[in-house]
Parts: C-alpha cells; structure tokens; sequence
C-alpha cells in the first residue's frame, strides 16, 4: 500500500534487470535485422531549380520594394507550378519517360504526385525538386522529366523567374530614366520662364 509505481517494478524485478535489459537488446537486434532485409530500398533523384532575387539597380522605388518582400511568394508559385497538374502531365508526355510501364497503366499521374517532393532551400536561392521510388530509373528519369516540363512550360527561353525579374528590373530602370528626364524639362522650364509653378 502507497508504493510508486517505480518501487513495485523495482522490487519485482530484483535480480533479473540484467536478464531483461540482455533480452531487450537481443530483441532490438532481432527485430531491426528483421526490418532491414524486409523492407524495400528507395532510391531519390534530385533536381535544383534556382530561382534568383531581383538585381540591385541604381534608384529604389516602393514597386520594386514590394517586389522584393514578395521573394518568398515568388519562389512560392514557382514551387507550386512544379507539383502542378500541368507540369505533371507534361512530364508524362515526356519521350523517356513515357517508354516506362507505369505510365501505360492508370494511375500513372498518382505515382508522379506520391514520388516528388519540392522544398526551398532557405540558406540560398535554390529549390530541391526531388523523386522518390522504388526503381531508380523511375526516379531519374521522372525527375528529369518534371523539371524539363517545368522548364518547357514557365521558363521563358530557359530563364524562368529569373527572366521576367530581368525584364522587370529594366523596366523600372527605363521608367527611372524617363522620370528623371521629365523632371529635367520640367527645371528648364521653370528657369526659363522664372518659376516654380508647374
């Protein structure tokens, strides 16, 4: 009566911890050679998309600040085009990888779901586009066919994101230019007609 739980496993255990504690570990042993052999190898095949910021240029606006907050969101929606249902089903249509037989049978786009995983690496600019199965042909030649679909489909002449951050930063360098080229008609035309009413 009032003894702890501990105390009670203690004192009918007296003298046989030595004989549990042996049992235990060759059990471990047992069970977890067991599961090594029975379990199945999964081989992964890795892909790395980069997915660069937007350049410095020369003068900051409040669009091009917003743009870099939105980094994150960026990266976001490319993530999400490569699990997307068309970058898959491009994938499929893929030469190598429609030779598979997993792709004949149905289910085929269920497989592609269940295999890839997409991370963004948060130390750099890298997104990991990675398939997981049981064959590694399966897994390489997946892989390779879901970053070619995403490639085909949302990378403009293979540049992707990078592209149109490229083309957005020349566009607010052209409207930094054109601004500033306005202002300069406008202090001409104040000198010239002595005022600053304009």
């Amino acid at each position: 009566h009032g003894q702890s739980l501990w105390s009670l496993i203690d004192d009918r255990m007296r003298g046989r911890w030595k004989w549990a504690i042996i049992l235990a570990l060759a059990l471990g042993s047992v069970l977890g050679v067991l599961g090594y052999f029975t379990g199945k190898p999964m081989f992964e095949s890795v892909g790395v998309v980069k997915v660069s910021p937007p350049g410095i240029v020369a003068t900051q606006t409040p669009e091009l600040d917003v743009f870099v907050r939105n980094y994150d969101r960026i990266v976001a929606t490319q993530m999400q085009y490569m699990k997307g249902q068309r970058c898959l089903q491009q994938a499929l249509e893929d030469e190598e990888l429609s030779e598979l037989p997993f792709t004949k049978q149905g289910g085929a786009m269920r497989v592609l779901r269940n295999g890839l995983h997409v991370a963004q690496d948060r130390d750099s600019e890298f997104v990991y586009v990675t398939f997981e199965s049981e064959d590694p042909q399966i897994a390489s030649t997946a892989d390779n066919a879901i970053l070619g679909a995403y490639i085909r489909l949302y990378a403009k002449d293979g540049g992707g994101i990078n592209s149109t951050i490229e083309e957005l930063n020349d566009i607010v360098k052209q409207q930094n230019r054109e601004l500033d080229s306005v202002r300069d008609e406008r202090q001409k035309i104040a000198t010239n007609y002595d005022t600053s009413e304009l």
